[in-house]
């Protein structure tokens, strides 16, 4: 009888084809590797991680291309699964010289409590029988004790500082490091029809701001750029700039980028160029502000006078102002103060306007004319680019981008500008 199966005397049989390939290895390792990266680099980042799986070969090549397409910018919390993620990523010889920015969120979770959870459904009852809403709080509160439990052990200063060694040793210069908040306003809406209202995360920015200066401190990593992005939500940020060690710890970055957001509200403050250059875009240079939202960095504002002390210690060479709103007396005002060793200035999309208490804080009645003056006044000024510098109830100041170089050309240009408006009514 002829067995349906194949003889195992067949096999050098089966090997005899043209190509004497074995056929117990597949056809496509054949392949030169040029052919091979041009078909792994057509798949997708869920197929990539499949192929990682088969053989050392593939893995080899889809690696590279694996490694290509994952996020080089992370956001992390302080929790034990981010952190083991962050210390492999960042040991590995492929993805840690790819990694571009990490960023820690500023949360801590809470354990929610309410005599009602406790009175209503103890634990000794089991939570099988429990409602939805209440095994949904119990799996929380496992997840906040064991967050609390790792903050508290100092694990993740140490990972973090393990992380950056990690960075250090494969040649990671580019990295940013910073923090992050997030609307963590978030409540439990389930249980909302019971009468409760709870937050179950709160946000620690001196907690994520040491451990951070900790880390660089211990690892002496060198940071080349600080982010900070602060999701405000009408919150008092006067922790953020009482962390002396963590401003001391990257004082030595040559960038630092300062991002906030507020009602739709958004501004950034950027220092890049070794330090060199300050930009400043979406601030409010107004004395009074006419929305219900007061966290957008101000210039007079209190609640924000640590960080322009914090950003006004370094000697600028450059200063650029983009989309700002302005009163003439406080933009007067801030370029007379800040920008004296100033060499090139640019003021783009600046809308302008006169206070309504023009004697505020002391200041006399300023105008688009004393505004010009004031700028003729920076004697160090080797460039001066304005465009779009507009008069919010009067009209436009200079519509057309202008770039002058020299004092010669800034000073004649300013007095053709104080000379077309000399016929303006500053009533307003």
């Amino acid at each position: 009888m002829v067995s349906d199966s194949a003889p195992s005397s067949a096999g050098p049989s089966v090997r005899n084809n043209k190509d004497d390939i074995d056929p117990s290895k597949s056809y496509i390792l054949t392949l030169p590797t040029e052919l091979l990266t041009m078909t792994v680099e057509n798949l997708t980042q869920e197929d990539l991680g499949m192929v990682r799986r088969t053989c050392k070969t593939l893995c080899g090549i889809a690696t590279v291309i694996f490694a290509r397409k994952i996020a080089t910018t992370l956001r992390l919390d302080f929790s034990k699964e981010d952190m083991d993620r962050l210390v492999g990523l960042t040991g590995h010889p492929v993805f840690g010289p790819m990694l571009k920015s990490i960023s820690f969120s500023t949360a801590q979770y809470n354990e929610i409590r309410h005599p009602y959870l406790k009175d209503e459904y103890p634990s000794k009852h089991g939570s099988e029988n429990a409602p939805t809403f209440v095994r949904d709080v119990r799996q929380h509160n496992v997840r906040a004790k064991r967050h609390r439990r790792y903050l508290h052990s100092g694990t993740h200063i140490a990972q973090l500082t393990q992380a950056l060694h990690n960075l250090t040793a494969c040649h990671n210069k580019l990295i940013n490091v910073g923090f992050h908040d997030i609307d963590y306003i978030l409540k439990a809406e389930s249980l909302w029809p019971f009468g409760i209202s709870t937050i179950p995360v709160e946000e620690s920015y001196s907690a994520t701001m040491e451990a951070i200066g900790n880390a660089v401190e211990l690892s002496r990593f060198e940071v080349r750029r600080v982010n900070i992005y602060l999701e405000t939500h009408h919150k008092d940020h006067e922790e953020i700039f009482t962390s002396n060690k963590f401003w001391r710890t990257i004082q030595s970055a040559a960038e630092l980028c300062i991002d906030t957001d507020c009602c739709f509200d958004w501004s950034t403050t950027e220092v890049t160029s070794n330090r060199s250059k300050l930009t400043m875009t979406g601030h409010s240079l107004e004395t009074n502000r006419k929305t219900t939202c007061y966290v957008k960095p101000h210039y007079l504002s209190k609640r924000y006078s640590q960080i322009w002390d914090i950003i006004y210690q370094d000697k600028y060479r450059e200063i650029c102002l983009k989309n700002c709103d302005a009163h003439y007396c406080v933009l007067s005002e801030f370029i007379g103060t800040t920008m004296s060793k100033v060499k090139h200035l640019e003021l783009h999309r600046i809308n302008i306007l006169q206070s309504p208490y023009p004697q505020e804080n002391g200041m006399p009645k300023a105008t688009g004319i004393t505004f010009c003056q004031c700028l003729q006044k920076l004697q160090n000024l080797e460039s001066l680019k304005l465009y779009e510098i507009k008069n919010r109830a009067i009209g436009s100041i200079q519509s057309e981008q202008v770039h002058w170089e020299g004092q010669e050309q800034i000073q004649a240009g300013l007095n053709d500008l104080i000379g077309k408006m000399t016929t303006w009514e500053w009533n307003q």
